[in-house]
């Protein structure tokens, strides 16, 4: 991940805390709806280190030399600690309701000029019992996240 973010060329960042890939068809999916300035440029997947926690991704960071504004939405971490026992449906209609909310409260704060990157900080799996979903460990799961680059309408791009 930290190779892709030394990459960026000056985008804005958002991170949504603990999107894993099997939710990742939420947020693509509604981009033209929550973020309507932009349109997908490039979709892509980072690895983040072997211990999945917010805590562990701002220390690469620092480490990494890697220091940036960004937004967060903390929502879907959110709603793996605050809401056990829940199908994985129940979650991923939960987490699209959310994030609507949270993203597009975010993207007031955005310049609709500027080109936007959205990652993820980890991902998430399956507890041992389950039922719950948890992260902290060092499954491929929890450590493969999207990274989405999302160009602005405004620069003379067509919204396909």
């Amino acid at each position: 991940l930290l190779d892709l973010l030394r990459q960026d060329d000056g985008c804005q960042w958002l991170v949504i805390d603990a999107l894993a890939t099997v939710l990742e068809d939420v947020v693509t999916t509604n981009l033209g709806k929550w973020l309507p300035p932009w349109r997908l440029d490039t979709h892509r997947h980072g690895l983040v280190s072997t211990k999945t926690s917010t805590e562990r991704f701002y220390e690469d960071l620092l480490k990494g030399g890697v220091r940036r504004p960004f937004s967060k939405v903390n929502v879907v971490d959110d709603l793996l600690h605050g809401h056990r026992g829940h199908a994985f449906e129940e979650l991923a209609r939960r987490a699209t309701l959310e994030l609507e909310l949270a993203i597009t409260r975010v993207a007031k704060t955005l310049d609709p000029e500027r080109p936007l990157l959205i990652f993820a900080d980890h991902g998430f799996r399956l507890g041992k019992d389950g039922r719950d979903f948890v992260h902290g460990g060092s499954s491929t799961v929890e450590r493969v996240v999207p990274v989405l680059r999302l160009e602005p309408l405004g620069r003379g791009v067509s919204p396909t």
